[in-house]
């Protein structure tokens, strides 16, 4: 039977099309359809009351109940609409038309409700359709605001003004401001201050008891713990978005969320005073043209400790950068400690090592400073400027500049092949050879040897002088940036071998004499009086 309606069904259909056709002359006619939007829906819910407390090692809600004259807002596409809940907490909304929409429930006390609405998934749906949505509201108070803003520089006379959404119990509330230092060094001191509650106990005011000092970081709590704080219904502060760890904040605008503390910074009274009268060491010793005392190649070269003492800069301070260059015009560059201050308080000294100055000028950490004409203090000079910071400013510098003073320093004992002496072959540290001195047929050459390496130019026969008659030919035989450790020949470190040749044999106790002429590589000439007693 079906398939019989189905056929004349289609026998119809075919011979209303060709009369169509046949009017139409032989036009297809243009046929149009759409899909109608629902209108006339209905949005319906109710608001619900909750609030939270701490459940073991996390926060739960629970549900007061209907909220009574909460305004219900409906945002979307095409109109925004509102409606105040019953004394049953119900809200409804007719007549809106398909689409998306925004739900929020305000109410004084409480933290914003929200949902969300959407009709578009649905094709067609008939006039009337309801839809449900029912919002919570938690009864937690919140901070709306905190004055001075948080983490902002502060007058040393600012009062503290904290805003909440409801009333406190002000019981609950004990604030205190407890000092952290100078910006960023830790001191505790608790600043006693007075409380002051106004606008039905919404508004807190704190007031310092003394003025804050200058350029101090300062914390702002409201109690003991932050979960003390409550309002007069005995609800906690909300602190946090997540329900697991805090209270949540679900408040829209100016909500001030979490703290146990707010941090401050009081004004630092402008730039301090520069430092001055910088004092730069290597090794504990100064830079000093006294062999005696002053620091030479062997102190600075390698990791040698470089520090630096200054007297202090006037004004507040909070502590000193150092930074270091390898030119009086060049940029300067930060340099690091070689270890933390041992106190907090702005030291007016400043210890790092050779290494730590390299890697600051040049990104390596070793340069030969004989085949280089950059090392530090050797090669040229190297400067250092000091400057004295607040958090907020920078005084003016102190620079100072260092470079090896200490003239090439010779060792007092020469050998040579006089008849008598002589001098056995040896591999020196930086496996050069040194050859025998056979006694009896080198008696016309000398070995006499430095504290340091020279500047191999400066070794010429015109620098030298001996009591064996005159010197025909000074060669030097090898510089080192390491000790030679020649212990069983010399007495002390050397670094520099310089072979002696005279015109007269030698004997024993006859005497050379180092020149001016000859220097080290920072051009530092020697004293005149370096002499080697032939052994």
């Amino acid at each position: 039977m079906r398939k019989v309606i189905g056929i004349a069904i289609g026998l119809l259909m075919a011979m209303t099309l060709g009369v169509v056709m046949s009017g139409c002359s032989q036009t297809m006619p243009e046929i149009k359809s759409a899909a109608s939007t629902p209108q006339n829906l209905v949005c319906k819910g109710i608001v619900y009351g909750n609030y939270y407390l701490p459940e073991s090692s996390y926060y739960d809600s629970h549900v007061i109940g209907p909220v009574a004259g909460a305004v219900v807002c409906l945002v979307g596409s095409y109109e925004t609409k509102s409606a105040v809940t019953n004394d049953k907490g119900e809200y409804v909304f007719e007549n809106i038309k398909s689409g998306d929409f925004q739900l929020e429930a305000t109410k004084e006390g409480y933290q914003m409700g929200e949902g969300y609405l959407s009709t578009n998934y649905l094709v067609v749906a008939p006039d009337g359709t309801i839809f449900t949505a029912d919002l919570d509201m938690f009864a937690n108070p919140v901070m709306r605001s905190v004055l001075p803003l948080p983490n902002s520089t502060i007058e040393t006379t600012a009062v503290f003004t904290i805003t909440f959404n409801k009333p406190m119990d002000t019981a609950t509330i004990r604030p205190r401001i407890i000092s952290a230092g100078t910006r960023t060094a830790a001191v505790g001191d608790t600043t006693n201050v007075t409380s002051a509650w106004s606008n039905g106990d919404t508004v807190l005011a704190v007031t310092p008891s003394l003025p804050l000092l200058p350029n101090q970081v300062y914390l702002l709590y409201l109690a003991t713990a932050f979960d003390q704080v409550k309002d007069k219904d005995g609800n906690m502060l909300a602190s946090a978005t997540s329900t697991s760890y805090g209270v949540p904040v679900e408040e829209h605008g100016d909500v001030i969320e979490n703290n146990d503390y707010f941090t401050y910074k009081t004004s630092t009274g402008g730039a301090p005073g520069a430092p001055g009268s910088i004092l730069v060491t290597a090794s504990s010793k100064p830079f000093s043209s006294d062999a005696a005392v002053g620091a030479d190649f062997a102190d600075i070269l390698g990791s040698a400790t470089i520090g630096l003492n200054w007297t202090a800069g006037s004004g507040n301070l909070t502590g000193y950068k150092v930074y270091v260059s390898d030119s009086s015009t060049n940029n300067y560059r930060l340099l690091e400690q070689s270890s933390a201050p041992t106190t907090y308080t702005p030291n007016v000294y400043f210890t790092t090592t050779m290494t730590k100055i390299l890697s600051a000028l040049y990104g390596t950490t070793y340069i030969d400073p004989i085949g280089s004409a950059n090392y530090p203090m050797i090669n040229r000079s190297t400067y250092f400027k000091v400057v004295a910071f607040n958090g907020e400013y920078e005084s003016a510098s102190a620079e100072a500049s260092a470079i090896d003073l200490v003239g090439p320093r010779v060792i007092t004992q020469a050998y040579s092949g006089r008849t008598g002496g002589g001098f056995t072959a040896a591999v020196l540290s930086n496996k050069y050879p040194l050859p025998t001195l056979t006694a009896g047929t080198d008696t016309k050459v000398a070995y006499i040897t430095f504290r340091e390496p020279l500047d191999s130019s400066t070794v010429k026969a015109a620098n030298f002088t001996s009591t064996a008659g005159t010197v025909t030919d000074a060669t030097l035989l090898t510089n080192a940036s390491i000790d030679l450790d020649p212990a069983a020949f010399w007495t002390g470190s050397a670094y520099s071998i310089v072979k002696i040749t005279v015109d007269t044999a030698f004997v024993a106790t006859q005497i050379i004499t180092v020149g001016t002429g000859v220097k080290d590589l920072s051009g530092n000439a020697a004293s005149g009086a370096g002499e080697a007693t032939i052994q």
